[in-house]
């Protein structure tokens, strides 16, 4: 096994289609499936002292329920796939956003649409897409389709360094998956004001068609330099950057861009990306920050102690970690409680609390 898939579940629909999109993505690429099962604490703020610690212990005893419910779903989707799940209470996005130190990749739901209007990308899914520490991954239909020989993958550039970044991880996918990778430069003209010798430029963004021309050629010659083996095109077109990336992907099997750096280009998260995070007519990878994960120091989640493990049934052939160690602002810290650990079957296990049946 190599690799980590990271994917965050909380038992809703769109949770479910990340989750089985997650585990045949993990089998392809032969990395480990990491489930990360929350219960948000917000409604604790709202909750009378009094029932804080009941609360508290209801809520680990749902996240553990959550955690097994992921894993079976995991295992029925790819039996052969290696499953880590830990069950957590706390700020969902926060604690995705830690556990991505230790992942290649994060797999998340958005939803889906209602009422012919576009659906509204989550606050969780904001807040990994824009501070994750690894590409993540929106999954918005049940039954997503994977980049292959007859799935190309899409990805937008506009010679900025992010949308580098969303090249470099795109030409792998397809790699990976002997997919085709089709490189999609947009310009779009601008209007001289009356009386302005020049037209204005914005920065970040592709205003003339021979520049386009030239980063769409120079991303092209990037991927052959690293793939020579790799089927890749490239198309230059003027047009709304989210609705020609949106078009160029119908019938993919991923569209990949770069996420927001601090010179506000114009194919990175930001516009862009909020806009295909309600449109993509395919899985949407948001890329930004990649590189080797031992470079990523630990975040104070990797560093926390581990607690009390499920004790639900999980299928055979996988391996599960429920993590329940006290979070900030646990009740149960204030009593002095610690975190313990139990293991319901199988042989002793020394550095983590596993079941392993």
């Amino acid at each position: 096994m190599t690799g980590h898939v990271l994917v965050g579940y909380d038992g809703s629909a769109s949770s479910r289609w990340a989750l089985r999109w997650a585990a045949l993505e993990a089998g392809r690429r032969a990395a480990t499936l990491d489930v990360l099962a929350v219960v948000d604490h917000g409604p604790l703020e709202t909750c009378a002292p009094a029932q804080m610690v009941r609360w508290w212990e209801a809520a680990r005893a749902r996240a553990r329920q959550r955690a097994s419910e992921a894993v079976s779903l995991a295992a029925t989707t790819a039996p052969g796939v290696e499953v880590t799940a830990v069950a957590d209470v706390g700020e969902p996005g926060a604690l995705l956003v830690g556990a991505s130190r230790r992942a290649d990749l994060v797999v998340l739901g958005a939803g889906s649409r209602s009422g012919g209007r576009a659906r509204r990308p989550g606050r969780v899914l904001q807040a990994v897409a824009t501070n994750g520490h690894c590409p993540v991954i929106m999954i918005a239909q049940p039954n997503p389709h994977h980049a292959g020989p007859d799935r190309q993958v899409v990805v937008g550039v506009d010679g900025s360094r992010r949308a580098q970044q969303a090249l470099d991880f795109a030409a792998a996918s397809a790699a990976v998956t002997a997919a085709p990778l089709l490189v999609v430069c947009v310009w779009s003209p601008t209007v001289t004001p009356p009386g302005a010798a020049v037209r204005p430029q914005t920065p970040g963004r592709l205003t003339e068609p021979d520049a386009a021309r030239e980063v769409a050629q120079a991303a092209v010659a990037r991927v052959s330099g690293r793939f020579p083996q790799l089927d890749t095109s490239r198309i230059v077109v003027p047009g709304y950057p989210p609705a020609v990336l949106a078009r160029h992907a119908r019938g993919a099997g991923l569209l990949a861009v770069g996420r927001r750096g601090s010179g506000g280009e114009s194919l990175v998260f930001g516009s862009v990306s909020q806009a295909l995070m309600r449109a993509a007519p395919c899985p949407l990878a948001v890329v930004g920050m990649v590189g080797p994960i031992a470079d990523r120091a630990p975040s104070a989640a990797d560093r926390r102690g581990a607690g009390a493990t499920s004790t639900s049934p999980v299928p055979a052939g996988a391996s599960v970690v429920i993590n329940l160690g006290t979070s900030r602002g646990d009740p149960a810290s204030r009593r002095g409680s610690g975190s313990g650990t139990r293991r319901t079957s199988g042989p002793p296990v020394r550095g983590k609390p596993s079941v392993t049946t």
